[in-house]
Parts: structure tokens; sequence; C-alpha cells
């Protein structure tokens, strides 16, 4: 079973400001690490723009011939 809370505090009233500075060097030396394994993800992804339109609360994706007569109720998912 995963733990449900981390061993090391992220921030605490005390000392914000040192454990913001101290956060922020661990996420970046974490990134550091792992560079090599974002870039291949980042590489592979590609995100495409999907027109969908809103109908009784579930997104239904739409084609560019329907959206000029559903224009108004577009929401776009990336």
């Amino acid at each position: 079973m995963r733990p449900r809370i981390k061993t090391n505090k992220i921030c605490s009233s005390k000392n914000y400001k040192e454990s913001k500075k101290v956060y922020a060097r661990a996420l970046e030396r974490w990134h550091e690490e792992h560079k090599e394994e974002i870039e291949v993800i980042s590489a592979s992804i590609s995100v495409k723009r999907t027109k969908y339109i809103s109908v009784f609360g579930k997104l239904i994706p739409v084609s560019e011939e329907e959206l000029k007569v559903h224009e108004t109720l577009i929401t776009w998912n990336t």
C-alpha cells in the first residue's frame, strides 16, 4: 500500500520561504535527473486540438462542417 503522507514536509508556517526554496531545488534536481525521459515523452506525444459540443453535459466530437452549425456551444479540449 502506498504511503498517504509524504515523509518530508514541503512547507510549514515557521519556515515557509526556506521550504519553498528547498522544494524548488528538489524539483529542479528531479528534472535534471529525468531530462532524457522527459525529452523522449515530449517528442513522442502530439497534441491535436479537437472540437467538441456539449449535449446534456456530455462532450461529443464534431467535424468542421458541424462546427459551423453549432459554433455557439463549442468547448475546446486540448
